[in-house]
């Protein structure tokens, strides 16, 4: 990669993270997401067992069904460490880690892949998730705006980084990759 591309995904990484702190995509999930953060830090990392946004862990909780692990008990816990406020940690914390690393992540995919110009794909791949996120179900709507959600770190961070390293692996047999 030439200097002038790389810096160009720094800027853009930059501006995704200053983005992903002033754009909204609200969710009915968003209140549960940081809920459960905020419950962790606030109740020495543990997991709650009842509900705790309706019925002040009186209910049974209605989701998710399944193990009680995620990104969001993580948040919770090392702001439990850190003494700050679960919400802040996953707003000015996370978000614009995740919408950084996306950038990162997808411009070292698309070299991988052996896109002519992977810088100005990056570019146009991202602007198309920012102003495609409209509806819910769409693309974008799993981009900068809810970048602090454990479900978009997996989808934005963690699928192109092993897509890299398998398409890596496939290409060389090396096990390194």
């Amino acid at each position: 990669a030439t200097g002038a591309a790389a810096a160009s995904v720094i800027i853009l990484a930059v501006l995704m993270a200053a983005l992903s702190l002033v754009m909204v995509r609200p969710d009915q999930d968003d209140v549960f997401v940081v809920n459960r953060s905020t419950w962790i830090a606030e109740h020495d990392t543990t997991f709650p067992e009842r509900d705790t946004i309706f019925s002040d862990d009186v209910l049974p909780v209605e989701r998710p069904a399944g193990l009680p692990t995620s990104v969001e008990a993580l948040v919770g816990a090392v702001a439990a460490v850190l003494s700050v406020g679960a919400a802040s940690l996953s707003y000015l914390g996370l978000g614009p880690l995740v919408a950084a690393l996306s950038v990162l992540a997808t411009w070292r995919l698309l070299r991988g892949l052996g896109a002519r110009s992977p810088a100005l794909a990056t570019w146009v791949g991202t602007a198309f998730l920012v102003l495609d996120g409209v509806e819910h179900g769409s693309f974008g709507n799993f981009s900068a705006g809810r970048s602090w959600q454990g479900k978009v770190v997996f989808l934005v961070v963690v699928v192109p980084t092993l897509w890299h390293h398998a398409n890596a692996w496939g290409g060389t047999g090396c096990r390194r990759h």
